[in-house]
């Protein structure tokens, strides 16, 4: 009991520091991700996604959480969901616009490039809507998921297969084929990546919280 007790402690302290440094929002969820970088090992590092609404953008900010629990913001983009997919801001000659990200509705690939073309090498996107599945991550089931092909940056590009739910966030994603080394990032819940967490630090003979 009470090493439950302490893991909630830990994930009601996580979750006030993440509302404190993502700032104030009308509504705010919490999506908790275990990153691999190896196809059958354990985890090696976790992000929290906060997605915040405030009419009808979608602020989405990345935190990763390092073995004592310490958050580091890594980034973040700004929204609009639509009823087949997703608009993404970019700046367009000094001016910030919403154009496609990604859509279940067309069935050519929707491709999402920046202004500047030296971003476009490394940083475009491009979404291709493949089907709709029913998938299991992390012994949860996912309903008619959105499988997408992702390919990043226009040289070379990364291409990961991508599972997004009924709301376009992100349950999965793998590296497929591509100029880097092999990576997948699954959902999981918080108790999962705390208990991890604290694996990893009996390992390291850090001390709990």
């Amino acid at each position: 009991m009470m090493r439950n007790t302490n893991q909630n402690n830990i994930i009601k302290v996580l979750l006030l520091s993440l509302v404190i440094l993502s700032g104030c929002a009308s509504e705010k969820q919490y999506f908790y991700y275990a990153y691999y970088y190896d196809e059958h090992a354990e985890p090696e590092s976790y992000f929290v996604r906060v997605i915040s609404i405030d009419g009808e953008v979608r602020h989405e900010e990345e935190f990763w959480v390092d073995e004592n629990g310490v958050l580091e913001k890594e980034g973040g983009d700004l929204l609009i969901k639509t009823s087949t997919g997703l608009n993404k801001r970019k700046l367009e000659n000094g001016v910030h616009i919403y154009s496609p990200y990604l859509d279940i509705s067309k069935n050519e690939c929707v491709e999402f490039k920046y202004s500047d073309a030296s971003l476009n090498d490394f940083a475009s996107t491009t979404f291709c809507f493949i089907e709709k599945k029913d998938i299991v991550v992390n012994g949860m089931k996912y309903h008619d998921a959105y499988r997408f092909k992702k390919i990043v940056g226009s040289n070379n590009g990364v291409v990961t297969d991508v599972y997004l739910d009924e709301n376009f966030i992100l349950i999965s994603q793998e590296c497929t084929e591509g100029e880097r080394a092999y990576y997948r990032i699954d959902r999981v819940d918080s108790a999962f990546m705390f208990q991890s967490l604290k694996l990893n630090k009996a390992k390291s003979n850090l001390a709990l919280p």
